[in-house]
């Protein structure tokens, strides 16, 4: 496998199972023949972050695609779809599951081309999401009038969620917000 690739993979691991906080350039160097791969490939940390910001793009477009552009399916189906097919993949420890939640979280490195890449990935994931509900609005399925703001709000709890998961290395905050989201959207 490609370094540069291997690196990246290296990232995604401790971003998905590890506190965010693990994600480090000391986390992912541990050797010095890593040093010099990293020192070939990214100029910086903010690199490696784009470069990972890249990687993922696929994984949550097909995502989009699969679950919430998936109109054979009810709406609010489609959101409770995609964030249990979610919660299984963090169940079951895959090593590559890629939620917007991973774009945000980069997006607090506090760079501004890394939080423009990011916004650039979250955004369609969050007008995906804002279909839904307004698709749910118009068929009478959900009773709410500002749909942005309950997809800011399902995004944040996801967030917080995989935060205390990644931190206590326990599924339950997963199952909590599945608990909360079929509430919230009334399934």
């Amino acid at each position: 496998m490609e370094v540069k690739r291997v690196l990246v993979l290296k990232a995604a691991a401790i971003l998905n199972h590890k506190p965010t906080s693990l994600l480090t350039l000391e986390s992912l160097i541990e050797n010095d023949q890593e040093r010099v791969d990293f020192d070939m490939f990214f100029t910086d940390f903010n690199g490696l972050l784009l470069e990972l910001i890249e990687y993922t793009k696929p994984f949550i477009n097909e995502n989009i695609s699969k679950f919430l552009l998936d109109f054979k399916t009810k709406p609010i189906d489609r959101i409770i779809n995609l964030y249990q097919f979610y919660i299984d993949e963090f169940v079951n420890e895959s090593p590559c599951v890629f939620t917007s939640s991973h774009i945000n979280l980069i997006a607090y490195s506090g760079n501004d081309e890394v939080k423009s890449a990011a916004n650039k990935v979250i955004e369609p994931f969050k007008n995906a999401l804002i279909n839904c509900i307004n698709d749910a609005r118009r068929q009478n399925s959900i009773n709410i009038t500002e749909s942005n703001i309950l997809v800011d709000y399902l995004l944040m709890t996801w967030e917080g969620a995989l935060y205390q998961q990644r931190n206590s290395g326990s599924s339950k905050p997963l199952f909590l917000y599945m608990n909360l989201l079929r509430f919230l959207l009334g399934a």
